[in-house]
């Protein structure tokens, strides 16, 4: 293999595709699909992983400030997270107020959905990429010292062995101290596996196309043969039980399957018109996983009002889908307008990261 290459480009329409089919994918797993359907589109997550790696892979230069990342990366990810928890939650209690309900939420669920821990559940994805921004600067450093593509996925391979070394004992271990099992349980058993997809991706622009196969063949084989083990035990086969921590059945379905997406999406030719859509769609991913929680909940809520034919999942993802990007889009329009009123930068700051990225 040659030496890694950490490539800077004009943008990858591949990659903005992908960050598409992986969002729809997770609306895809709310939706309550059968098991079949919710097994082949269990590569969502990673994919998004990957993908983020392959981005950040392809905007780093020499001129990089990590500083100026570190901040920024957070900001786009903890504040539109913060301020839609924050019109949630009150929405909810209004909600249920007005119906002479009882609210839903206590302040536990609250303060871990801000958190980013179990909370109201969905917002453990934004934990995932917070993690991401960690290890961000020790793949590049890993990129740059190892000089070659062979010895960099070996080390994505030994920093493997060592979570799956201590995954088997923390998982089998409850601390006395709630911190100690949150720093362990909630961040380490992830940062470490899907760091190893996010340091992936990074070389992934880099790959040529028959080591790009290698790699995914590698995957899917791992992955068959897992399966047939865990036929053969009488064990659940199907990957999402190996998902929370990530396990290597879980992993290397995922790799294989995102690796061939992105192998398949390298024929495709959009229409500017598809283009443009994908675009505005991966430009506004955060506040459609978003808008897409509140859509969920209002519809739980309402369930015993909405008819049945409505919860037919690829209906029911149709109208979750559309009325996010409908949101969404309104959201935009508002706040920009909202901020051409105003000369006040600090404001239009607040405005940009809280509800435009």
């Amino acid at each position: 293999m040659q030496p890694v290459l950490l490539l800077t480009k004009k943008r990858d329409y591949r990659f903005d595709l992908l960050r598409v089919l992986g969002l729809i994918c997770i609306f895809l797993a709310h939706v309550s699909p059968p098991a079949i359907i919710k097994q082949l589109r269990n590569f969502d997550v990673p994919l998004m992983v990957i993908v983020s790696g392959a981005a950040f892979g392809l905007s780093t230069n020499n001129k990089f400030i990590f500083s100026t990342y570190y901040k920024k990366r957070t900001l786009r990810l903890l504040a539109p997270t913060w301020a839609f928890l924050s019109f949630f939650f009150l929405y909810a209690y209004f909600i249920h107020f007005i119906r002479n309900k009882a609210f839903p939420f206590s302040i536990d669920k609250i303060i871990d959905s801000f958190l980013l821990l179990d909370g109201i559940g969905y917002v453990w994805i934004i934990r995932i990429f917070l993690l991401m921004i960690i290890v961000a600067p020790f793949f590049i450093w890993l990129a740059q010292k190892l000089k070659n593509k062979f010895y960099y996925l070996i080390g994505l391979l030994v920093i493997w062995g060592f979570y799956e070394f201590i995954n088997y004992f923390l998982t089998h271990i409850t601390f006395q101290s709630n911190l100690l099992n949150v720093l362990t349980k909630d961040f380490l058993l992830y940062i470490l596996p899907y760091g190893v997809l996010f340091g992936l991706g990074i070389i992934l622009p880099s790959l040529k196309k028959k080591e790009t196969i290698y790699i995914c063949t590698i995957s899917f084989f791992v992955f068959i043969i897992m399966m047939i083990f865990y036929i053969k035990t009488h064990r659940c086969f199907l990957t999402q039980y190996y998902k929370y921590p990530p396990q290597l059945y879980y992993v290397s379905y995922a790799t294989a399957s995102s690796l061939l997406l992105y192998l398949l999406t390298a024929k495709l030719h959009l229409t500017n018109t598809m283009y443009n859509t994908v675009l505005f769609l991966t430009s506004s991913t955060m506040w459609l996983y978003l808008w897409h929680i509140f859509i969920l909940y209002n519809w739980s809520w309402c369930i015993k009002y909405i008819p049945q034919f409505f919860n037919f999942f690829p209906i029911k993802l149709s109208i979750v889908l559309l009325l996010s990007i409908i949101i969404t889009l309104t959201q935009k329009k508002i706040i920009t307008a909202t901020g051409g009123y105003t000369n006040n930068k600090t404001i239009n700051a607040i405005l940009n990261y809280c509800f435009l990225k």
